[in-house]
């Protein structure tokens, strides 16, 4: 995979399952933890840190900075 994308498979799949909480912070209620778990993380501690690590910003952040 890495030698047609450039990106190993973790990187990949990180970067749809961060994609996808973004748009459940955009279009949905549901708590942070609940998007976490949706999008397949264990505990809402990793998820943060991870979407911290791509999005620059925390989920609560983000979803603030949408509804605007």
């Amino acid at each position: 995979m890495k030698e047609e994308t450039g990106r190993n498979f973790c990187s990949i799949l990180r970067t749809t399952r961060i994609d996808r909480a973004c748009g459940l912070l955009n279009s949905t209620g549901q708590s942070i933890a609940r998007i976490s778990e949706e999008v397949g993380y264990e505990n809402s501690e990793a998820f943060t840190r991870a979407f911290q690590r791509q999005m620059k910003m925390n989920p609560t952040a983000y979803r603030k900075s949408m509804s605007k």
